[in-house]
């Protein structure tokens, strides 16, 4: 799914502003896979936007492989160095001016919200979904992009015709396409990260049975459950890294196990996770996850995983993307870490150029 297309025309009010920025057609909110020709040049990059710099992928898909990871970097910004300037200078860096861009939301860009879906053709959702939800956004839907998504049924069935919607301010989707303009590179799609996440553990061996995903930043986290190429729910959490860093006496240089077992931040992570797999396995009516993944972190917290598995019993390890993809050379992780959404976006176009 993408958030943002760009071969798909928008009819809402907020479309029309973003149209008078010269960067083509713009896109409609795509949630479901769609077909993609992959173009004259060889696979597709990714560009992340996030206030302190600007992260460029490259993936290449091969017959008969999994995708090989062709370069993945974060550069950091000065105050006198713009994203676009950038983003440019490592499309160049890198050979990628022709080659098709995604890009991922930062997840505090965008919100998702259950609704209930209209009965109304599937190419019509989207725009009957922007009415059913103008109550629960702080600004005028009229300047909302917005996209549903199928729900899983619940256990009672009364998920039954449900959906999701994500919703962003277009002025916040205008800001990270004028990246890509200014750096003159070609903008296919923008996902928001549950989603693109989705893609990478769509890909994983366990996924049929179903695996929970703990994503920590900086300064938030997300839990997330998916099961066959589905998400069925994500929630938000107001714990990250430096908190978490805030409160070990060892800091970020030196962090002991013994300390993080603990600590009240992790303990209340673990809270977290648990409270998404009771509501998964009981709303869902589904069997408890075969593991859940710690994606790659910001800041490195060495034996996070393992304190968080003592604590809920369950298999708990380090979300493996060498199982998913090849590495061209050993990446700077912290750099993975930022550019993991984008890497998870670029992922769903290749599926879709299939």
């Amino acid at each position: 799914m993408a958030f943002f297309s760009s071969d798909q025309k928008k009819s809402s009010g907020a479309s029309k502003s973003l149209r008078k920025i010269d960067f083509g057609v713009l896109r409609a909110l795509l949630l479901r896979g769609k077909k993609s020709k992959m173009g004259e040049t060889e696979g597709v990059a990714g560009l992340i936007s996030r206030p302190e710099g600007v992260g460029v992928i490259h993936l290449v898909p091969r017959e008969g492989a999994v995708p090989l990871l062709r370069c993945c970097f974060f550069q950091a910004l000065s105050k006198h160095q713009s994203h676009s300037w950038a983003a440019a200078e490592m499309a160049r860096e890198f050979g990628l001016q022709k080659v098709p861009f995604v890009g991922a939301l930062e997840s505090n860009k965008y919100v998702i919200l259950p609704a209930e879906a209209p009965d109304v053709p599937p190419e019509e959702l989207s725009a009957a979904m922007r009415w059913r939800i103008k109550d629960h956004l702080d600004y005028s839907i009229t300047e909302a992009v917005v996209e549903a998504f199928e729900l899983p049924a619940s256990r009672s069935g009364t998920e039954s015709g449900r959906v999701y919607v994500a919703a962003a301010h277009e002025a916040l989707v205008r800001e990270y396409v004028e990246v890509f303009h200014a750096a003159k590179i070609s903008l296919h799609s923008i996902d928001i990260f549950e989603l693109a996440l989705r893609n990478i553990t769509a890909k994983l061996d366990d996924d049929a049975e179903g695996v929970g995903v703990l994503s920590l930043r900086a300064r938030d986290g997300m839990v997330m459950v998916t099961r066959n190429k589905t998400m069925y729910l994500a929630r938000k959490i107001d714990l990250g890294l430096e908190r978490l860093l805030e409160t070990l006496s060892t800091g970020r240089l030196k962090v002991e196990a013994k300390e993080l077992a603990n600590s009240a931040i992790v303990d209340a992570i673990a809270l977290e996770i648990q409270r998404t797999l009771d509501y998964y396995e009981g709303h869902f009516m589904q069997n408890p996850v075969a593991s859940l993944h710690v994606t790659p972190l910001e800041i490195p917290i060495p034996g996070l995983a393992d304190v968080l598995s003592d604590k809920l019993g369950m298999r708990i390890k380090e979300l493996a993307l060498n199982s998913v993809l090849e590495f061209s050379e050993e990446f700077d992780l912290i750099a993975v870490a930022r550019c993991l959404p984008v890497i998870g976006a670029a992922m769903g176009f290749l599926e879709g150029a299939e």
